[in-house]
C-alpha cells in the first residue's frame, strides 16, 4: 500500500498493489473467476484504506518521491514477478512483498535493512492489532530502520521457505 506523507481520517486515499489468487463468483453470471486460482496483480488506485475489513495496520518503512504518478508505480508494482504455484520453496502473496520491498530498496525508495527483523517487527506489530479496540498501537506505525538491531535478540538462520522470488534472503 502507497499513501500520502501526511494522511488521516475517513478521506484518506491511498494505492494498493498485491499479488493474490483469490477467486469470487461473478455476480452477474454466477460464474467463478479465477476458477484454477492462477496468481494475478491487483491493483487499486485512490481507494480509502478504512474501507478494507482485512487491513490490520500499517508499516511505513520508506518514502516514495512526490513526483511518481500512480500510473508510474502500477507501472512499477506490476514488473514484480508473480509467485508460481506448486514450487519449493513455496511462494505467495507474502513472498510477493518481500520482492516488492526489495524492488522499493534497490530503487532508492527505501533504505537497507534486514528483511527477517522486519517480517518479526510486522508480525508482532500485527498481532497487537488483532486486539482491535483493545490494541495499544496505532493504525500507522514506522519502521525505525536505526532501531533495527533491538528488534530481534538473536539471529537464526533463514528458513528455506523464507527466500523470496529475487534469491535475496529474507
Amino acid at each position: 500500500m502507497v499513501m500520502p506523507e501526511i494522511a488521516s481520517g475517513d478521506d484518506e486515499i491511498c494505492h494498493l498493489f498485491d499479488a493474490t489468487d483469490t477467486s469470487a463468483i461473478n455476480p452477474q453470471t454466477f460464474r467463478m473467476n479465477n476458477p484454477k486460482m492462477e496468481w494475478w496483480y491487483r491493483s487499486q488506485i485512490d481507494i480509502n484504506p478504512h474501507l478494507n475489513m482485512k487491513l490490520l495496520g500499517r508499516v511505513v518503512f520508506g518514502q516514495i518521491p512526490d513526483e511518481i504518478s500512480s500510473a508510474e508505480l502500477d507501472e512499477f508494482f506490476r514488473n514484480i514477478p508473480l509467485p508460481v504455484k506448486n514450487t519449493y520453496p513455496q511462494q505467495s502473496s507474502v513472498s510477493w512483498a518481500i520482492d516488492a520491498i526489495c524492488a522499493i530498496q534497490k530503487q532508492g525508495w527505501a533504505p537497507e535493512f534486514d528483511l527477517r527483523k522486519f517480517k518479526d517487527f510486522a508480525l508482532a506489530y500485527g498481532d497487537e492489532r488483532m486486539q482491535g479496540s483493545e490494541s495499544k498501537e496505532l493504525d500507522v506505525k514506522h519502521f525505525d530502520v536505526e532501531q533495527e538491531d533491538s528488534l530481534v535478540e538473536k539471529e537464526e538462520p533463514l528458513e528455506d521457505d523464507e527466500i523470496s522470488l529475487t534469491g535475496k534472503e529474507g
